[in-house]
Order: structure tokens, then C-alpha cells, then sequence
């Protein structure tokens, strides 16, 4: 789970993924948020911490008019994704902005979106291995943006009837569901996420929207053997993958 492709270019059916400039590749994790989360008629997508642009262009590619917005602290993948999206059949209605998004919140208190999509940081601060380099540590821990900090600013940008769709390991679920519930978002949608079907789940994918509401609950297993997708992960992402 999570693995990445190195510093190869990672192609999709329909857009390619240059990499080499991003601190963190492409993986199975955001692979799985894109394809799993639902999407209809939405006029307005945020992606927040874009990263290469790979969530972003999944949801152009899923969402026939919506106009995405990928927000990418680390100047160097901001660039790199804006390549990635000039180079996409969808240039003309996803732009990449470099920045952090709590400044971005600040400048744009009124954008709302339909949907929020984030792979956001996995490990809280002073947890996990740091990593030497400051981009891969920032896009790896809860350095530059908490998750109450994610969650509140989830909170303020959704529009009306808006989704908030995440992927975390399934260890924080308790308390980033928690901490969602204190600033009025609960799940709708969540999955269990094993990597292999004798495994215990290691992430959890989840559609949070505003007040509670009955959550519909699902498990994902992602291989059959080390080499092998099950039929089921490749039915989800089969939109996507060569």
C-alpha cells in the first residue's frame, strides 16, 4: 500500500505524471481516493496538497465541467503539476496555485467547493521516520498543517451539500473522526482499506460532509497476492490504470 513508482512518469489512460521534481510519488493511496470517491455533477473541486497534480486530473477526468483547483505548497511539484496539467486534455479548467492553503483560506474566505479531495500528511509530528529532505517531511507529517487545522479549514470551504474525501491509515480513524465531529463534519461514506484480504486494514478512505447523517460503511482489499490487484481494485480504478 502507498507504494510509488520512483522518479519514473506514471501513465494513466487518459494523462501522464511526470514526478521527479515531487517529494512524494505517485501511490496506491491516491490512486484509490480518486477512483473511490463519488462524484456526479460538481461545479467546484479543491485539491488540497497536489502534490505531482495526480488528484486533480483524476477528478477532470471524472467530472465533465468542473472547474479544479490543486493548491501545492512545495514550489518545485506546483511547477511540476502545472506541467503535468498544461500537458492533460483538461488545461482549460484545472490550475495549480502555489501556496499553503491556510493562506489561501485567508485570502479566499468565499470559494466554496462541491468537493475537497486531500491525501493529506500521514504522521503526526514527532512520530514516523523524518525525513532529511524538508519537502518529503512536510508532505509526510502534520508539520504544516495539523489535521484540526485541515479539518476546520475542510469545514469553512465547502459549499452547501459539499464532500470532503480523505485518505488516513487506519489507525488515526478514531481520532481524526473525532476531531472532524468538533468542527461539523461527519462521515457519510467510509471504507476499510486492507492491503491484502488476511491483513488488517492499514487506511481508511472517507466522504465527510456537514452534520451527521447514516454512513454507508465498506472494506476495499487491494491485492491478491504481491503481483496480483484483486478484481475488485482493478473494477474501481479501471478508469485510470494502463
Amino acid at each position: 500500500m502507498g507504494g510509488d513508482v520512483g522518479t519514473r512518469p506514471f501513465h494513466c489512460q487518459q494523462f501522464t505524471i511526470h514526478q521527479d521534481r515531487c517529494a512524494m510519488k505517485v501511490g496506491t493511496d491516491s490512486l484509490l481516493l480518486g477512483s473511490w470517491v463519488c462524484t456526479s455533477e460538481e461545479q467546484k473541486i479543491l485539491d488540497i496538497g497536489s502534490g505531482s497534480g495526480l488528484l486533480a486530473l483524476m477528478m477532470a477526468q471524472r467530472t465533465p465541467f468542473a472547474e479544479v483547483v490543486g493548491v501545492e505548497i512545495d514550489e518545485e511539484a506546483a511547477e511540476q503539476a502545472r506541467e503535468n496539467v498544461a500537458a492533460s486534455p483538461w488545461g482549460d479548467r484545472v490550475r495549480i496555485e502555489i501556496g499553503a492553503i491556510q493562506d489561501r483560506f485567508l485570502h479566499y474566505p468565499d470559494e466554496l467547493f462541491d468537493l475537497i479531495v486531500c491525501n493529506p500528511p500521514f504522521f503526526v509530528q514527532g512520530n514516523g521516520v523524518s525525513s532529511p529532505k524538508r519537502a518529503r517531511q512536510t508532505a509526510r507529517h502534520t508539520i504544516d498543517l495539523p489535521h484540526d487545522t485541515l479539518l476546520s479549514i475542510g469545514r469553512h470551504l465547502l459549499a452547501d451539500n459539499g464532500r470532503f474525501a480523505l485518505i488516513l491509515p487506519n489507525t488515526m480513524k478514531t481520532s481524526f473522526l473525532a476531531c472532524g465531529a468538533r468542527v461539523g463534519l461527519y462521515p457519510q461514506r467510509l471504507a476499510r482499506v486492507r492491503p491484502f484480504a488476511h491483513k488488517e486494514p492499514n487506511r481508511f478512505v472517507v466522504e465527510l460532509v456537514v452534520g451527521k447523517r447514516p454512513c454507508l460503511a465498506e472494506e476495499i482489499v487491494i491485492r491478491e497476492t504481491p503481483q496480483q490487484y484483486t478484481v475488485q481494485y482493478r473494477a474501481l480504478t479501471a478508469d485510470f490504470y494502463l
